[in-house]
């Protein structure tokens, strides 16, 4: 028996939360593990946070177990609906594997998986998603995947809250006055970084300039391009060395 406790909750907070318990797992594998957020969802929501989390750690536990190269990214959108309600929208994308499209109608059902395999090599009893789906049910929604063999997969699920009255981190504010002007180069092979550093920094005032290509990026210096600031990733492969 499951039941729904409405309270307030940070939305990218919990999120938050729920991507560090598989941060440690993602590092070893040396995946890309990050979030997006649309500027439109509401930053606090009412409903219950321990049932969303429960389906995101799921989600994202299976993303990164069935993942070997690449990265895994949440997204997260919303619509409003009537009065102070939100359709609320969590995507959980990853590079791994993916799912034949003659076997996807196995992911939701109990003790189900996609072929015997999957159990011997990675474990598990195939419940997590059964319960994920009846959960997001509860929470007003529902839950879905769209996958491509060799390209990865897409999970999501939806959830109807109330936004909760909520002020947003100082970093989401706006304008920072302090940053206001600065010339900032970012180089990182996943263009997916590359797009929240962008949106976020240039939500501050920056000026933000990016490339996935570390040559491409010096030879903008060499040719006499400056930038205040350098954001370089640790990890670029080696031929962009």
């Amino acid at each position: 028996m499951l039941q729904i406790e409405k309270r307030p909750f940070d939305l990218r907070q919990s999120v938050e939360t729920a991507m560090d318990l598989v941060a440690a797992r993602a590092a070893e594998k040396g995946l890309d593990l990050a979030y997006q957020c649309s500027d439109d969802t509401p930053v606090g929501l009412v409903t219950d946070v321990t049932r969303v989390r429960q389906i995101l750690v799921n989600l994202l536990s299976n993303a990164v177990k069935f993942t070997e190269t690449g990265e895994v990214v949440v997204s997260i959108t919303s619509q409003p609906r009537a009065g102070n309600v939100f359709e609320v929208r969590v995507e959980v994308r990853d590079t791994g594997m993916g799912i034949p499209d003659d076997r996807l109608h196995r992911l939701f059902k109990s003790f189900s998986q996609v072929d015997s395999s999957i159990s011997r090599h990675f474990g598990g009893t195939g419940l997590g998603l059964a319960i994920s789906k009846r959960l997001a049910e509860l929470l007003g929604g529902e839950i879905g995947v769209r996958s491509t063999v060799g390209h990865g997969s897409t999970f999501h699920f939806t959830m109807t809250a109330e936004a909760a009255p909520m002020p947003p981190s100082p970093h989401l504010q706006g304008r920072e006055p302090r940053l206001a002007g600065v010339r900032l180069l970012v180089v990182d092979d996943s263009a997916t970084n590359l797009s929240i550093v962008s949106a976020l920094s240039t939500r501050w005032g920056v000026t933000v300039q990016t490339s996935t290509d570390a040559g491409e990026a010096l030879d903008w210096i060499r040719r006499g391009d400056s930038f205040d600031v350098g954001l370089l990733d640790m990890q670029l492969p080696a031929w962009m060395v």
